[in-house]
Parts: C-alpha cells; sequence; structure tokens
C-alpha cells in the first residue's frame, strides 16, 4: 500500500477509470476497458509498481464474486475473491 500512501499527509489516492469493468466468475476475471478510456487506462499502467496495479473500477452486477483488499495480522495486504451473498459461483463464460 506504500504505493497509494502520501504518509506526510496521510491520504491515500487510487486513479478511477471511468467505465472500467471488472467481472469475475468462477476460474475467469475479465477486464472491460472502453475504447475511450483506453489511453487514460495506459496511463495508470505506465505509473504503476513493477508489482502491483491499482486502479477503481465499476462493480459488474453480474458477476458471482468481486475482489476485495485487506490487511493481514502481519501488517501484509491481501486479494481475496468474495461471493456476492445469495449468488453462486457459475463457470466462465466462454
Amino acid at each position: 500500500m506504500n504505493v497509494l500512501a502520501d504518509l506526510r499527509n496521510y491520504q491515500y489516492s487510487l486513479p478511477a477509470v471511468e467505465g472500467l469493468r471488472i467481472h469475475m466468475e468462477m476460474g475467469h476475471s475479465y477486464i472491460d476497458i472502453p475504447k475511450s478510456r483506453f489511453t487514460e487506462m495506459q496511463k495508470v499502467i505506465n505509473s504503476s509498481n513493477e508489482h502491483v496495479i491499482s486502479v477503481g473500477a465499476s462493480l459488474s452486477l453480474e458477476a458471482d464474486s468481486h475482489l476485495v483488499c485487506f490487511q493481514n495480522e502481519e501488517g501484509n495486504y491481501q486479494t481475496q475473491a468474495n461471493s456476492m451473498p445469495g449468488k453462486t459461483r457459475k463457470e466462465g463464460r466462454v
């Protein structure tokens, strides 16, 4: 998270790309980038850390799960997929 933190001012920032959508289904993740936002997405990727890309996106209402980032007891950040309540995981689309 150091990549996102400005420790001098205690502020956190996360670039967001309007219309960007992350869709997850069992075993598959899809990132839908609107053509009109491709250049903006390239800027996010080029300014990202070599090992971490952090970007805000819209939720997919059709997805059966979403990525959630949390901090564990050792202070490390992890990402995991959390299923939506009441939805069963379905096989990926073709």
